[in-house]
């Protein structure tokens, strides 16, 4: 009594739409934590993109100066980007290293992977325990590969833009 819950169908197209209308990659990365924050219960989250060099560099972030991790920084992130899996954990287990763990919530985490041969993670944590369910993995691996998608939209944009950009070049 007294709790308006909204309907998960319009919840999950509203999330979606906040993510395809995101205007620059940058937008794509914060949409995204902002719509995965209101399609489940938790109180931060992040996105770590693998850039090629050997380190996750988290593009958007709940909380501020999350350092970027290097190949030898074990963690659930880089777990989940070797195994394309969504993967969840404990927040008394070692999830992160310590520069991560003390800026964030010590709730349950979970970390979900986004791309062809993955290259992003969006990694929720709430501050409770309560383990996240199937139900929310899966909206949030729907959210993440519009995410996918809308990044490589931009991307082809930005390409056929550079092509154009040139061919005026050749013409002048």
């Amino acid at each position: 009594p007294g709790l308006d819950l909204a309907d998960p169908a319009l919840t999950m197209a509203d999330a979606c739409a906040k993510v395809a209308r995101a205007a620059s990659e940058q937008d794509v990365y914060e949409h995204l934590v902002g719509a995965a924050l209101e399609l489940v219960f938790a109180e931060a989250a992040f996105v770590s993109v693998d850039l090629g060099d050997g380190y996750l560099r988290p593009l958007a972030a709940t909380v501020e100066e999350l350092p970027a991790l290097a190949e030898h920084d074990a963690s659930l992130i880089r777990s989940t980007l070797a195994s394309g899996d969504c993967l969840t954990a404990e927040g008394r287990v070692g999830w992160a290293p310590e520069s991560y763990r003390s800026r964030l919530p010590e709730g349950a985490v979970a970390a979900i992977p986004g791309g062809g041969k993955p290259f992003l993670a969006l990694v929720l944590v709430r501050e409770d325990t309560a383990p996240f369910v199937a139900a929310e993995l899966g909206r949030l691996q729907a959210l993440v590969r519009v995410a996918v998608a809308t990044l490589g939209l931009h991307d082809a944009y930005a390409s056929r833009s550079r092509r154009t950009s040139f061919a005026a070049l050749g013409a002048a």
